[in-house]
């Protein structure tokens, strides 16, 4: 009889079976298995063939083993038991001896059961990002990254910036916007294999910074009824929340940058501020007050001055009571003209004229308007007989000039003497003349009318004045029309005896040709105009210095007229005209000339008028001009230029002699 291994002999009926057992690295008649290995049993039998085979486990049969091997290709738990065969020919059977399998557990490859999930930060913050697995362990952890979406990615370590990288749990610290969008996932692995997580999106947002006020809001004035506005600038990360606050309470509603009050009322001045705030803190601005003033109230008239009768020289009043918002001012005007001076409640004439007979009415203002009272009507009984309408007299008086700018611009000045007022229309013309074929006349004059230093009149285009009434005076007086455009300048108006500059210049600081001119519009005065007087610059050709005037009446009027150049230098005058040469013109004809005052007959008379008329005296070895002349009644102009050709400043003089 063969040999075969002691644990796996049988016999019965001098047949020898053997059952071996196998598995991966095992061999025997029993052994263990981990799950999922194959195992084989087999069974080696001596004796006449051919054989049966019917195998069993745990007393069962099994019904797929019919040959000398048994094979379960992958083991699992409920495999472990007793497994024996059963070998039977023609002359009998036999039992094998009992092989005992053991299944142990296998290791099993990792799966995902938590998924990394999406994280979002703000820069310099951190996120985290964790992972689970099921599966055998121990397992092994790798975290990966990519900045591409995916396409690349790249396995991380520990750094300043990444922690836990081999653990379930990986941070991310010091996060940046450049970060944002980075995808993150791990590698899960065990000895049975690896699994990889889906992939986990990082979003990083800029940090909040708290709001700062840049811009204060300011403090307001406001007049009650009108509206305010309170604006404030803020810096910090949108979206920005703003909540005004009047005297520290909350005013609902006030959210926006700028807070307004439609109808301010004098409840509202008080101080306000805001709040400005976002999710990382808030600012709150300086108070700016407001201050609400009562509105200004337009006067009205509540007593109108009454027509007065009055003898002649006699005092007469007007006066007028008007309601409104102080300070009010009074401009008084008698027949339409405004008289200068007469600026306040009440108007007292001393000594009442027959020429001061007209009607009276006064213009109150302040800064919300102005109205104007009922005419009051003077009467005068009685009278003094006022100077004959053929007397003779200047009423015309003009100078046409270079205007210049600084000491350049054109100064005039005039002299009214008597004792009562005197209605003068004075013009300060420029545009006017480019229509009367002057070249390079001035666009835009003002005139300015001084008494001493005081300004007692000015205009800066004759329509915002009284128009009508200027333009029905220069009619009357047959001055020529001004063009309605109204940027010539016109002034017409009562003025006391006295002594008044007139100032022509551009308000643009331009240059160019002008026109003064003086027109006496009240002939009943017993005051009359007895100088007239221009500094200006002497150029040559249209540049010349030339003056008018008109001698009214029946009978002649003596004048004098001085051109004075080097005489202005004592008085502080620079760029004089060294030797003025004056002519005097009737129409075309030159009546009269002078180069050198010294050089005339009647020197003497011209030296002892000019102290008569209050004229400052002439150098008598001085190179000015001066002619005593008696002059019939009419229109007359004098030109005054450089006796050879030059140029400078020079002072026109026109005087009436009694």
């Amino acid at each position: 009889m063969p040999s075969v291994p002691s644990r796996l002999r049988f016999v019965y009926f001098a047949v020898l079976f053997a059952v071996l057992f196998s598995a991966t690295g095992v061999f025997g008649s029993s052994g263990t298995a981990t799950a999922g290995q194959s195992v084989t049993f087999s069974v080696t039998v001596n004796g006449t063939a051919p054989f049966t085979y019917q195998w069993y486990k745990d007393s069962n049969p099994l019904g797929s083993g019919t040959n000398a091997t048994y094979t379960i290709s992958s083991v699992v738990s409920g495999d472990a038991g007793t497994y024996y065969v059963i070998v039977a020919n023609s002359a009998g059977s036999t039992t094998s001896d009992n092989a005992v399998l053991t299944v142990s557990a296998g290791t099993t490859a990792p799966t995902i059961s938590t998924q990394p999930g999406n994280r979002s930060a703000t820069a310099g913050g951190s996120a985290s990002f964790t992972v689970a697995a099921s599966g055998s362990s121990p397992f092994t952890y790798q975290w990966q990254r990519s900045t591409n979406s995916g396409s690349t990615w790249s396995s991380l370590s520990n750094d300043s910036t990444y922690a836990g990288v081999a653990t379930a749990g990986l941070s991310v610290g010091g996060t940046t916007t450049g970060m944002s969008g980075d995808q993150f996932r791990c590698v899960v692995s065990n000895s049975a294999g690896s699994a990889t997580s889906s992939a986990a999106t990082l979003t990083v947002t800029a940090a909040v910074v708290a709001p700062a006020i840049t811009t204060q809001p300011g403090s307001q004035a406001v007049v009650a009824g009108n509206s305010v506005s309170f604006t404030v600038v803020a810096s910090g990360t949108a979206p920005l929340a703003y909540q005004w606050r009047k005297a520290g309470v909350n005013i609902i509603g006030a959210n926006s940058a700028t807070y307004t009050i439609g109808t301010a009322q004098t409840t509202d001045a008080t101080t306000y501020a805001v709040v400005v705030s976002n999710s990382a803190g808030s600012a709150t601005s300086n108070d700016a007050t407001l201050t609400v003033t009562a509105a200004t109230l337009a006067p009205s008239i509540t007593t109108q001055p009454a027509s007065v009768t009055v003898t002649a020289g006699t005092s007469a009043s007007f006066t007028v009571v008007a309601s409104g918002t102080a300070p009010l001012a009074y401009q008084w005007r008698k027949g339409g003209v405004t008289i200068s001076g007469a600026n306040s409640a009440t108007y007292t004439i001393g000594s009442a004229q027959t020429s001061d007979a007209a009607d009276y009415a006064v213009v109150v203002s302040n800064s919300a308007g102005s109205v104007t009272s009922g005419n009051a009507t003077l009467t005068i009984v009685g009278g003094v007989q006022q100077p004959p309408s053929n007397a003779t007299k200047l009423i015309n008086l003009s100078s046409r000039t270079q205007v210049g700018t600084g000491s350049g611009i054109t100064i005039a000045g005039f002299v009214l003497a008597g004792t009562q007022p005197k209605t003068l229309l004075i013009r300060g013309i420029g545009p006017a003349l480019t229509a009367l074929g002057v070249g390079g006349a001035m666009q835009d004059p003002t005139m300015t009318i001084f008494a001493g230093s005081t300004v007692v009149a000015t205009n800066e285009g004759w329509k915002a004045s009284n128009a009508d009434p200027i333009r029905a005076a220069a009619q009357r007086l047959g001055a020529f029309a001004l063009p309605e455009s109204g940027q010539d300048c016109a002034i017409l108006a009562d003025f006391a005896p006295g002594i008044y500059t007139v100032q022509l210049k551009d308000k643009n600081g331009g240059t160019g040709v002008g026109l003064i001119e003086l027109y006496d519009a009240n002939t009943g005065s017993d005051s009359k105009l007895i100088n007239l007087s221009t500094r200006a610059f002497v150029g040559r050709d249209a540049s010349i210095l030339i003056t008018g005037l008109v001698v009214s009446g029946s009978t002649p009027k003596t004048v004098l007229v001085r051109a004075v150049g080097p005489g202005l230098t004592a008085y502080g005058v620079d760029g004089v005209l060294s030797h003025p040469k004056m002519s005097l013109f009737s129409g075309q004809q030159e009546i009269a000339t002078n180069t050198g005052w010294t050089t005339s007959a009647n020197r003497a008379a011209i030296a002892s008028v000019a102290a008569q008329v209050g004229a400052f005296p002439l150098d008598p070895a001085g190179a000015d001009s001066a002619m005593l002349l008696t002059l019939d009644p009419g229109i007359y102009t004098i030109q005054v230029m450089g006796a050879n050709g030059e140029t400078g400043t020079a002072l026109v003089e026109t005087y009436a002699v009694d």
